[in-house]
């Protein structure tokens, strides 16, 4: 996933970029969701609506939990 010009854009593949969500504002930057299905032994297939994102401010970087709504 990553953001790009009010965009939200997610890839399978790491590569090949599709757009999620387009005219946003507030968006996070270095968006992660989390992944509880890639952890060992978790049956989860839904991607739950939450992750981390990077803040940046006065040259110090800070990591923050952002929600995805549906």
């Amino acid at each position: 996933m990553a953001s790009i010009n009010k965009t939200l854009n997610i890839s399978a593949d790491g590569e090949h970029f599709s757009v999620l969500q387009d005219s946003l504002k507030n968006i996070p930057k270095a968006p992660g969701l989390y992944r509880p299905h890639l952890e060992n032994g978790n049956p989860e297939i839904n991607v739950p609506g939450w992750g981390i994102a990077m803040i940046q401010k006065k040259g110090w970087a800070y990591l923050v939990r952002f929600e995805m709504n549906n």
